[in-house]
Order: structure tokens, then sequence, then C-alpha cells
């Protein structure tokens, strides 16, 4: 099943490849439901999985409407150290990455949050910062990291 409709297909593919200039890599993070359930183990219900599936199958339908997207996949479970690597702990997690830069998504981003998706990638392929320079110029000057969370929920 389509996430999105082949008129909405159209509409991206057209602006990806009007306003892409670098590729984007898609990094998904996500669990596959194992065959069988160990007792013992930890447990995700069948909703959980159903949810992680649909986050792949958005992943694989916007990584074909370009040839400047790729998707690559890891399972949290059997691949940690991955994980790990990009500071995932949490799934779904959709890393975007061109060049040096990644952005961290968590979650499902559906709603209200796909557009932002979308215009993220349109804005790490060309390399846009969409900050005032006043801005730009006080992230510059930290002298430390820090930890920047956006929430949102539905309402």
């Amino acid at each position: 099943m389509a996430f999105l409709s082949e008129q909405d297909q159209q509409l991206l593919r057209e602006k990806f490849a009007e306003e892409m200039r670098e590729d984007v890599k898609l990094v998904l993070f996500t669990r596959t439901a194992p065959l069988i359930f160990v007792p013992g183990q930890e447990q995700q219900n069948a909703e959980d999985f159903e949810y992680l599936r649909q986050a792949r199958e958005l992943m694989e339908e916007i990584a074909g409407l370009s040839p400047k997207l790729s998707l690559e996949v890891h399972d949290l479970r059997t691949d940690p150290a991955k994980a790990q690597s990009y500071n995932v702990d949490k799934i779904p997690a959709v890393l975007l990455e061109s060049g040096e830069t990644a952005l961290r998504f968590f979650g499902l981003p559906a709603g209200y949050e796909f557009s932002t998706f979308i215009q993220d990638t349109l804005d790490l392929s060309r390399g846009d910062i969409q900050l005032s320079e006043e801005a730009q110029t006080y992230l510059r000057g930290l002298e430390q990291d820090i930890h920047l969370q956006v929430f949102v929920t539905p309402t």
C-alpha cells in the first residue's frame, strides 16, 4: 500500500529534481518482528511492529522518488553499535545525512511532520541554513554541545 497518492509522488519527484543538489541518505533504525517470541525477553505488541513497518515503507517510498535519495536500514536489536554511533536509542528513528551534516527524526514523520521532513531533506541537500546571520554567529560561538529537542504532538 502506498502512503502517498500518485499525484503527491509526482509532485515530490518534481520538487526533488528541481531543488536537490547533493545526495541525501535516509538512515532508518527500526526492528523487525521476531519469528518466535522467547519467554523472558522484552516483547513489543503487534501495533508497535505495524508502526515500524509503516515507517520503513514510507522511507522506501520517499527514497524511490529521487536518484539523489538513498535508504539504509538498521535493526536496533541486531546492530546496537550502529545505533550507538548515531546516538539512537528509540525507534523508529530516521536520520537525514548529507556530507558531514545529519538531522534526526524520532517517530514516524507523517501528518504535520511530513512537510517538515521533506523541507529538511531539501534544505540539507542544498546546504541551506534557514537561520539569521545573528543566530548562526551565536551558535558558532557556543563552547560546549547543547542538546536541543523539539516535541510535536497531534491535536
